[in-house]
């Protein structure tokens, strides 16, 4: 119950604007009761970002993103709507990170992770004719950064725009994320695709 009301606020009012007390306040406890589970701030900012990360884990190791088409489109939405879920942390991600060296280490690690694992997932797509060969390693691994960069950034300019984040500006993020993967696929994957995005 902690970790859901401090997520909601942040959400609301940014990590950086809301307090342990306002927490607890907002709980009907005292803060007392709060930091006998959570001694302060950046600890529940810590555990959140674990929820976060297992559940981008999951996501990212679900079968069918890893193999079909239809797979694809639907992680690009299941990712669209975890990020919205979280987004306090990707709106503030590079104060929250600097105010706090033990997140800051475990997002470097997880970052690595995650982009070696895009790296294979991409290789695999190859092999399977969802993405045409690269023309180098580093040719791969450019995209995986650019793509990398492209997930972690969208959701601040949605918030500039509109702060609710409405499902319209998420379809549009998903819709950036797909063309800047777009040249990379085959004609055949694209097709498929296109019309499963048409659909949304």
């Amino acid at each position: 119950m902690i970790l859901e009301t401090a997520r909601q606020l942040f959400n609301q009012h940014r990590s950086t604007n809301v307090s342990t007390k306002l927490i607890a306040a907002e709980m009907g406890i005292s803060p007392g009761n709060l930091y006998y589970y959570y001694s302060n701030k950046e600890e529940i900012i810590r555990y959140l970002y674990d929820q976060l990360s297992v559940a981008m884990d999951e996501l990212f190791w679900d079968s069918e993103a890893r193999k079909t088409e239809a797979g694809i489109v639907q992680f690009y939405k299941d990712f669209g709507q975890l990020q919205k879920h979280y987004r306090f942390f990707y709106l503030e991600l590079s104060v929250l990170v600097r105010n706090d060296p033990i997140l800051l280490e475990t997002y470097r690690h997880r970052s690595d992770r995650v982009r070696r694992q895009f790296s294979d997932v991409f290789l695999y797509w190859t092999s399977i004719g969802i993405m045409k060969p690269f023309e180098s390693e580093e040719e791969r691994e450019m995209l995986v950064l650019n793509v990398w960069t492209l997930g972690q950034l969208w959701i601040t300019h949605a918030d500039i725009l509109d702060a609710n984040i409405p499902p319209e500006a998420i379809l549009r993020g998903i819709l950036r994320l797909h063309a800047l993967m777009r040249p990379y696929f085959t004609a055949a994957s694209n097709r498929k695709m296109e019309q499963l995005l048409k659909q949304m």
